[in-house]
Parts: structure tokens; sequence; C-alpha cells
């Protein structure tokens, strides 16, 4: 893989490889949403962009205090776990948040990314493509 972190001046940036999530992206960017769009200032986009990364550069890139936390609460009689967010620049022009769900079940080596559109769309990512992150 060839993930990688620079850092240049005060910016940290990493690359992931975009790749297909399970389908369950929007669903939960939807029962987040009022908490995400707190940090975007606009309502998200339903879904998630997944990116694989390296888990060492992962714990490298996040090596800062979590921008904000939404905590784990009940929404009809179902509970939703605890999210760490970062929030996030990708490809240099688009702004985002990077979610982390706080589950023992959630791999290392995948990150989500959320944004006002679909990122997807915009940069006519396939699979195995390459993304940015900066922070």
């Amino acid at each position: 893989m060839t993930n990688h972190i620079k850092i240049w001046g005060c910016t940290v940036c990493m690359e992931g490889i975009v790749e297909s999530g399970i389908g369950e992206g929007a669903q939960y960017v939807s029962v987040y949403s009022d908490k995400i769009e707190e940090a975007l200032n606009c309502k998200p986009f339903l879904g998630t962009l997944n990116l694989i990364i390296d888990p060492k550069e992962k714990s490298e890139f996040l090596n800062t205090e979590t921008d904000f936390v939404i905590k784990e609460f009940e929404k009809d009689e179902e509970n939703f776990g605890t999210v760490h967010c970062y929030k996030v620049i990708i490809n240099n022009e688009i702004e985002g948040v990077l979610v982390i769900p706080v589950r023992a079940n959630y791999p290392n080596t995948i990150i989500e990314v959320v944004s006002a559109i679909n990122l997807r769309s915009k940069y006519d990512l396939k699979d195995g493509d390459k993304v940015v992150l900066s922070k």
C-alpha cells in the first residue's frame, strides 16, 4: 500500500485508497446528520466515502485531539454508539468530517469520510483510486 503521511508546515496529510462499503453509510449519516451538520455548517450527503489506510499512519494522522465527539444516544428505541470526528479537507478542496465509530468490531484499516456532497461523483472515484485527506 502506498499510504503515507506528509507534514508541510502545520498541515498533516494522509492518502487512502477508495473501497466500496457495505451500503450502510447513508443510514448512519442520516441518524447522525444533525450532529455532523454542526461541524460542516451544512447538511451532509447521505453516504460515506470509505478509504483503506495503514493503521499506523491513521494513528499518526489522528495524533491530535478529536475535533468533536458524538456521544452514544438512543433513537427510536435503538442505540447508536459514540463516534469520534475530525474535520478534514478532501483533495485540497472539499471540507469534510472523518468519522471513527467507537465499536469493537470496526476495522482499523478503514476510515469513513462525510461531506456535503457525493465525493465519488465529484471526483469520479472508483475502487482503488487515491484520495488525500489533510487537516
